[in-house]
């Protein structure tokens, strides 16, 4: 790691472990004051909406060190995120369902967008790009910050408990291909994809890269993305035409 890198983590990891012990303050003080707790209740409340939990199942989890431990582990992975806006996209290996090592990018075709971490759109756009999801580390492991009636996943211990895992989102019928993530999270730790981001790849390049989710999970924006891109194609065959 060169120098200035060194120098730019290390200021990231002091501001993480500070933003962690606020994180931590709120939640104390949220226990003393009940529009506080009631502010963060409704954050989360609105992050969960799309998903058929209810507000039983993960509301009192938010006071727990569990979730203040995935809070940091999900920062801190960011931390070594290499997927930078309009930089060269991170090839790191994943697995097919059937074992074979891949580089993430092995789907892309030239001038065709490749999406990352996705599942959905799919059939309006699979004409004009090609929709990869990678399974990575488990958000809410059974043995971590986990919900009621969710599914029965542990942290995963092996490469066999991943991929057992990553069939169980198959048996979902994803709309596109998924691949995983090896047990040494290479692909979570080059993309910052703890617990779940949207990425764009057109032509080796970063060319949407979301925030971190599920509140910067925004399939609107990607959809937006997508429209723009198949204007701009149509245009281009228009012209050629001319």
């Amino acid at each position: 790691m060169e120098m200035l890198e060194m120098v730019r983590f290390c200021w990231g990891f002091v501001m993480l472990v500070l933003e962690t012990c606020k994180r931590a303050a709120v939640l104390i003080l949220a226990q003393l004051m009940p529009s506080l707790k009631s502010s963060l209740e409704e954050d989360m409340v609105e992050v969960m909406r799309d998903t058929a939990l209810k507000e039983d199942d993960y509301l009192d989890t938010l006071y727990s060190f569990k979730y203040l431990r995935q809070y940091f582990n999900a920062r801190f992975i960011d931390l070594f995120c290499q997927a930078r806006l309009s930089g060269p996209a991170p090839n790191p290996h994943v697995l097919t369902l059937s074992g074979e090592r891949v580089g993430i990018l092995s789907a892309m075709k030239p001038g065709r967008p490749l999406l990352r971490h996705f599942n959905s759109v799919v059939k309006g756009y699979a004409d004009l790009a090609d929709f990869r999801i990678v399974y990575i580390r488990e958000a809410h492991p059974t043995d971590g910050w986990a919900f009621r009636n969710n599914y029965d996943i542990k942290v995963h211990r092996s490469l066999r408990d991943r991929m057992d895992a990553a069939e169980q989102l198959v048996a979902r019928k994803p709309a596109c291909p998924v691949l995983v993530d090896d047990i040494h999270d290479e692909s979570n730790y080059a993309y910052g994809g703890l617990p779940e981001r949207l990425y764009i790849v057109l032509d080796s390049r970063v060319v949407y890269a979301g925030h971190r989710g599920p509140a910067g999970y925004v399939v609107k924006e990607v959809e937006d993305w997508l429209a723009a891109f198949r204007k701009l194609q149509d245009g281009g065959r228009a012209n050629g035409k001319a």
